[in-house]
């Protein structure tokens, strides 16, 4: 029953994402501009009782951000029905300007060593010229697990950034 919950509200949310993204904001709102990108990192992997802590740091390019480097933090739940899991991000221009995106989404184990996952993420500002940002995106992740506390991950992302300001 958890299962069918967790992938209930995680399609609600991909909806929602779809809508939101596709939507024009109030005449005058600040217009959103196409977000799209590729990550790269290697992670290491502390597990604590049901919860994976996942840390990594890598490179990457995207839209508006140029060739960037970038750290993130899961905690997933790895072992419980769903694979439910929660993603802080940041991305970091080559001038230093960063760009954080909170994430949550679900994995799949199956095909173990490699889990993929799917994440809907918000642009929840930054630092130089993404400082007010918003936005929405929708992340693909495929990691591959090495050893008990190591592996690697691609990321492939896509959707909307909001800039607050005009540079």
């Amino acid at each position: 029953m958890k299962t069918k919950v967790i992938k209930a509200l995680l399609y609600m949310q991909i909806c929602a994402f779809i809508a939101v993204s596709s939507l024009g904001g109030p005449k005058g709102s600040p217009k959103g501009e196409p977000f799209h990108g590729s990550f790269q990192g290697d992670e290491t992997y502390v597990l604590e009782g049901d919860d994976l802590f996942t840390s990594g740091d890598g490179d990457g390019n995207a839209s508006h951000l140029g060739r960037f480097s970038g750290s993130y933090e899961t905690v997933s739940e790895p072992f419980l029905p769903g694979n439910f899991g929660v993603t802080s991000y940041e991305l970091i221009a080559a001038n230093g300007d960063s760009l954080f995106i909170e994430a949550h989404g679900q994995g799949d184990g199956s095909q173990f060593p490699v889990v993929t996952a799917v994440e809907v993420g918000t642009i929840t500002g930054g630092t130089g010229r993404f400082e007010g940002a918003g936005g929405t995106i929708l992340i693909d992740r495929v990691s591959e697990v090495v050893s008990d506390t190591v592996g690697t991950s691609t990321f492939t992302f896509t959707g909307t950034i909001i800039l607050s300001k005009a540079h």
